[in-house]
């Protein structure tokens, strides 16, 4: 009923459009895992952004965003540090699940071994199963099965 206020009635709306909004997330929560070497960080924004899809259609912002999910202050904060407008983080936009997925499609893991393993984003826990190896330790055994359907080399 508000939103029939706001856009119908007093021919207003969001300064951000659902697709800017939502775009503009998905390459903060990028560039800021991108650009940090704390896993704890990492491991909070990939968790979120796995979860966001259930926020498909809800009025949210960059700052209610990390308080929704639970994220510590130190991911908000270096989240907050990727925009190149830190006042953006306040813009309310309509959250669109299809333009934040075109920018957060696969989800990767690195391990100390050199082994990267990669799958879609949403789809990640249910193609690898994570298993603690010792307790009180950082060290996981990843396992998958499946048929070969391709194979690749890249330089990257």
């Amino acid at each position: 009923i508000s939103g029939y206020w706001v856009r119908e009635f007093l021919l207003s709306d969001f300064r951000t459009t659902p697709a800017q909004g939502s775009r503009r997330l998905a390459i903060a929560i990028k560039r800021t895992m991108d650009q940090s070497d704390d896993i704890e960080i990492k491991e909070e924004l990939a968790a979120a952004a796995k979860l966001a899809r259930s926020l498909n259609g809800k009025v949210i912002s960059m700052a209610n965003f990390g308080d929704h999910f639970g994220l510590s202050e130190k991911t908000q904060s270096a989240l907050s540090s990727t925009l190149s407008d830190p006042t953006l983080r306040f813009d309310q936009f309509q959250f669109k699940r299809d333009e934040f997925s075109k920018h957060v499609k696969f989800r990767s893991v690195q391990i100390n071994n050199g082994a990267m393993l990669t799958a879609p984003s949403g789809k990640f826990e249910d193609c690898f199963k994570k298993e603690l190896v010792a307790e009180n330790a950082s060290e996981f055994r990843f396992s998958t099965q499946g048929k070969i359907v391709d194979e690749k080399l890249t330089k990257k």
